[in-house]
């Protein structure tokens, strides 16, 4: 997925964790007919189909932007125009709307996203009989798969086999649930 800024990068990374985003589209070509018969054109940095099978339309920009003159006309105009045909919604997202645990997370997951096939088998066993939460260390100690381990782990809050108790980095000494079926 290519995009264009760090913040683009950001707003991707924790679409693509949210279990709610089942497909995420970027640089979507939107057109319509404006007054006079002009062709209008925005591409859209991202559009997020959720399982509920809406399509919200993103625009993603500094926060700074907003503050520019005639800005919050322009994404008006372009909003008005969105039909159900394209999208459900357009949102805005700048900077200030990124979590810092929630992009942190987010940017683990994607580091880890390819599989190790064993080491998520041993995880797998070790977290299977696992009642109330458990820290992150203690499961990798158990398994001895160090560094292997954590990826692991990580592999398995992203997939949604495990979940973090609180609200916070995944971080050796965090705490993982097994997820309620």
């Amino acid at each position: 997925m290519n995009t264009d800024s760090l913040t683009e990068k950001r707003v991707a990374l924790v679409l693509l964790a949210r279990p709610d985003v089942v497909e995420l589209e970027n640089q979507v070509l939107f057109t319509w007919l404006a007054p006079q018969g002009v062709t209008r054109r925005h591409y859209f940095d991202f559009r997020a189909t959720m399982t509920d099978g809406s399509r919200t339309a993103i625009m993603v920009k500094y926060d700074a932007k907003l503050r520019q003159d005639g800005f919050q006309a322009e994404i008006a105009e372009i909003a008005e125009h969105v039909t159900p045909d394209f999208a459900d919604r357009v949102t805005l997202m700048t900077e200030k709307h990124l979590d810092p645990v929630d992009v942190f997370n987010a940017t683990l997951f994607n580091s880890v996203r390819h599989p190790d096939e064993d080491a998520d088998a041993i995880m797998r066993e070790a977290v299977r009989g696992l009642s109330g939460a458990a820290r992150i260390s203690d499961l990798i100690d158990r398994t001895g798969l160090k560094g292997r381990g954590f990826r692991s782990i990580a592999r398995l809050i992203a997939a949604r086999e495990l979940q973090l108790r609180d609200r916070d980095r995944v971080a050796y000494e965090s705490f993982v649930l097994r997820r309620a079926a």
